[in-house]
């Protein structure tokens, strides 16, 4: 039986840089010393043995949203944002073992992201983009895409 693998987030000192729309990650009542974007969490999914936080930042014009693929320790593997958006995930479902279906509140953009436990080299445009810039020469764990829900 694997053990439980509670995520919840504190904040980081006033004297941070990025301490507003930052947050340490917390596993199990722990600090660790994983730092995430977002100061909400939207949700985690559980992937074989990884897990997938989704984050939010609201800020005054729009809300950002950070998808992070963790290990068993919360070591971040891989990290992907959406666009900004007005609002916030309105909807969510679990088409598959592997993916997650999303749609923003107030738009047409449905979103999926297919979750690989393994990784996968790829340097395509469309993985690259929305990527932190240290996950640029690693393994892909999260693959998006969009696609338009008729109106």
């Amino acid at each position: 039986m694997k053990a439980a693998f509670h995520l919840s987030l504190a904040n980081l000192s006033s004297r941070h840089p990025f301490h507003e729309h930052r947050r340490r990650l917390v596993i199990n009542g722990e600090h660790s010393a994983t730092v995430i974007f977002g100061d909400e969490i939207d949700g985690v999914y559980r992937f074989g043995s990884l897990h997938l936080l989704i984050t939010r930042y609201d800020y005054y014009d729009g809300v950002s949203h950070w998808f992070s693929v963790l290990d068993q320790q919360g070591k971040i593997l891989d990290m992907a944002s959406t666009p900004d958006y007005f609002g916030f995930i309105e909807w969510i479902e679990q088409p598959s073992q592997d993916s997650l279906r999303f749609g923003f509140f107030g738009t047409n953009d449905i979103w999926q992201v297919r979750i690989c436990t393994e990784g996968e080299w790829s340097f395509k445009l469309s993985d690259l983009a929305r990527r932190w810039n240290r996950y640029f020469s690693s393994k892909r764990h999260l693959f998006f895409s969009c696609e338009q829900r008729a109106a």
